[in-house]
C-alpha cells in the first residue's frame, strides 16, 4: 500500500508479543519414522514435564511431573542436544532430525467470523488518488499473488468504498463497567461471549469456559484464577476472582462450578476490577448476564443422550400475561452412571447429576420504574474422583505389604483403565438457592438509579476416603454452609457527558 502516493497513517492489527520456538522437521526425521508431533511431544514432556502420579489431598488432586533439571531448560541450545526417541528405539540427537525457527508471537488474536484475520487500514489523500483506485489493483494485482502463495488465505473490504463485500461486524455489548457498551469502547482486558456462542460449542460450565479463554482457569472445585492468581478455598477464604451473576456477588467459588443456564453474556475480566466490582476481584471479575423476560411468547426443550448412560434434559418457556408483566422460566438436568469400576466392591464410580432451575418475573410499572424478580436453586451431586496408583510408582513390597495387611493392592493391571481397588465412597453434594429484587428508575433528567437486593445460600457436604487403600481406614466428612445478604445501589449519569 505505501507505494501509493497520498496514502499514509497505515496500520494494521498484528503485534509482535513474546518468542516462540517453532520445530520443523528434517527428511532424515520421515526417514526413521519420525513425526512432527512425535517430536512436538517429546520435547514438551522433556521441558514442560510427565506426570508420573497423582495423589489426592482432601477435594484436590496434585500432579507429581518429571522433566529435565532447570539448568537444562534455559536455552535452545539443550534442546538440540536433546535425545529423540524413535519408533524402533534408538535415540538421535535432536539436531540430526529438526531444527529450530524462533518466531513471535502476536500479543493477540484477532477473529472474524471465528477466522483468525489482521486487519489493514490506511487514510487516502483522495486529492492525490482515488480509494477506489486503489482497492481495484489490490484486488486484481496484490491479493491473487498472495492467495497463490497462501492458499488458505481469504480477505474482505469494508470501509467508504463499497467495491468489495459489505463485511457485516456484529457488536458486542458488556456491561463491565456497569453499563451497556460497546466491547471496543471499554478500556479493559476483557474476553467475551454470547450465549449463543456457548450453546453452540456446547459448553455448560464455567469449567468449559475457562479452556478456551486465555489467563483463566479452573482448578477442581476451590479455585479460580486469572493470570494465574486466585486464593484457593471455600470456607471463610474470600476469592480473588469475584464471580456476579445478574449483578449478584457469588462469594464461593465451588459455589458456581455447576450448569451454566440460559446465558446472555459471559465476560472475563482480567486485572483488578475494585472500583466498579469491589475488594474480592484482585485478580478479576467473571461477569454473568442471564437472559431477562421479554414481551413474546416462545419455548424450547432439549433433549441429549450419551455414554455411560448419560442423558440431559433442559426447557425454557418465556412469556408477557399482560403489557406491565413478563416471566421467563429455564431448567436443565444431567445425569450420568459412573465410568469407573472399584474391584475392592464391585460398585461404579463417577456418577453424576446437575440440576438448575431459574425463573424470573419483569414488571414494567410505567416510563421510568420497572423491578425485575429472580429465583434460582441448583444442585450437583457427585460420586467424586477415583485416584489410580502408578504402576511405575509401586514397588513390591509395597504390594505385599498391603497384601498381607488387607487381603489385597490397591494396584491394578493399568493404571489407566478406570478400574480401582480400594475404599471409595466418595459423595459429594452440593446446593444452593437464591432470590434478588432488581429496581431501575430512570430520571427525567437522564440520571438512572438501580438497587440489586439479594439473599443466597448454599451448603456443601462431602464425605471422602483419605488413605486409598483396599480397607476403609480414614473417612473424612466435611460440611460447608454459606448464607449470604447483599444490598448494592448504583448511580449512572447519562452516557457521553462529562461525568461518564
Amino acid at each position: 500500500i505505501k507505494q501509493y502516493e497520498g496514502v499514509y497513517d497505515i496500520r494494521n492489527s498484528f503485534e509482535r508479543g513474546r518468542q516462540e520456538i517453532k520445530l520443523n522437521i528434517k527428511p532424515e526425521a520421515e526417514a526413521l519414522g519420525l513425526t512432527l508431533q512425535d517430536l512436538a511431544s517429546q520435547v514438551r514432556a522433556g521441558f514442560y514435564g510427565t506426570e508420573v502420579q497423582r495423589v489426592q489431598r482432601g477435594q484436590d488432586e496434585v500432579k507429581v511431573m518429571v522433566r529435565f533439571p532447570k539448568d537444562e531448560r534455559d536455552s535452545v541450545g539443550y534442546l538440540n542436544n536433546m535425545r529423540i526417541r524413535t519408533p524402533t528405539g534408538g535415540r538421535v540427537p535432536f539436531y540430526s532430525v529438526a531444527e529450530v525457527e524462533m518466531t513471535e508471537s502476536p500479543t493477540f488474536i484477532r477473529r472474524f467470523d471465528r477466522e483468525r484475520s489482521v486487519l489493514v487500514s490506511a487514510e487516502v489523500d483522495t486529492d492525490k488518488y482515488e480509494p477506489q483506485k486503489i482497492l481495484g489493483d489490490i484486488m486484481s494485482k496484490e491479493l491473487p499473488e498472495i492467495f497463490a502463495q497462501f492458499p488458505g488465505v481469504r480477505s474482505r473490504l469494508s470501509g467508504a468504498s463499497q467495491l468489495a463485500q459489505e463485511v457485516v461486524v456484529e457488536e458486542i455489548i458488556v456491561t463491565a463497567q456497569k453499563r451497556a457498551e460497546n466491547i471496543q469502547d471499554v478500556p479493559i482486558s476483557i474476553t467475551a461471549f454470547s450465549g449463543d456462542y456457548l450453546v453452540e460449542n456446547g459448553m455448560v460450565s464455567i469449567e468449559d469456559v475457562s479452556r478456551i479463554t486465555p489467563n483463566f482457569s479452573v482448578y477442581s472445585s476451590n479455585r479460580l484464577t486469572i493470570r494465574g492468581i486466585g486464593s484457593s478455598g471455600n470456607n471463610a477464604i474470600e476469592s480473588s476472582v469475584g464471580v456476579f451473576i445478574d449483578g449478584v456477588y457469588y462469594p464461593r467459588p465451588r459455589s458456581v462450578i455447576g450448569i451454566l443456564l440460559d446465558v446472555e453474556t459471559f465476560e472475563v475480566l482480567r486485572g483488578p476490577q475494585g472500583t466498579l466490582f469491589g475488594r474480592n476481584t484482585v485478580a478479576g471479575a467473571l461477569n454473568i448476564t442471564t437472559r431477562n423476560p421479554s414481551e413474546e411468547t416462545a419455548g424450547m426443550i432439549e433433549f441429549g443422550i450419551g455414554d455411560y448412560d448419560a442423558y440431559e434434559l433442559g426447557g425454557m418457556y418465556n412469556t408477557a400475561p399482560s403489557d406491565s408483566v413478563a416471566a421467563r422460566v429455564a431448567f436443565k438436568y444431567m445425569a450420568r452412571d459412573g465410568y469407573g469400576t472399584n474391584t475392592f466392591d464391585g460398585e461404579d464410580f463417577g456418577a453424576r447429576d446437575d440440576l438448575v432451575a431459574r425463573g424470573k418475573v419483569l414488571f414494567d410499572l410505567g416510563d421510568r420504574l420497572s423491578l425485575l424478580v429472580t429465583a434460582d436453586y441448583a444442585e450437583i451431586n457427585f460420586g467424586g474422583n477415583a485416584v489410580e496408583v502408578l504402576n511405575s510408582t509401586s514397588t513390591p513390597v509395597f504390594e505385599a505389604t498391603t497384601t498381607a495387611l488387607y487381603g489385597s493392592s490397591p494396584v491394578t493391571e493399568d493404571s489407566h483403565d478406570w478400574k480401582i481397588n480400594q475404599a471409595h465412597r466418595n459423595v459429594n453434594r452440593d446446593a444452593q438457592q437464591g432470590m434478588s429484587l432488581d429496581i431501575n428508575y430512570q430520571y427525567r433528567n437522564g440520571l438512572a438509579l438501580r438497587s440489586i437486593t439479594a439473599y443466597r445460600e448454599w451448603e456443601a457436604d462431602d464425605t471422602n476416603e483419605d488413605i486409598r487403600l483396599p480397607a476403609h481406614l480414614a473417612p473424612a466428612t466435611t460440611r460447608l454452609q454459606t448464607d449470604t445478604f447483599s444490598q448494592e445501589i448504583q448511580l449512572f449519569s447519562p452516557a457521553g457527558n462529562t461525568l461518564d
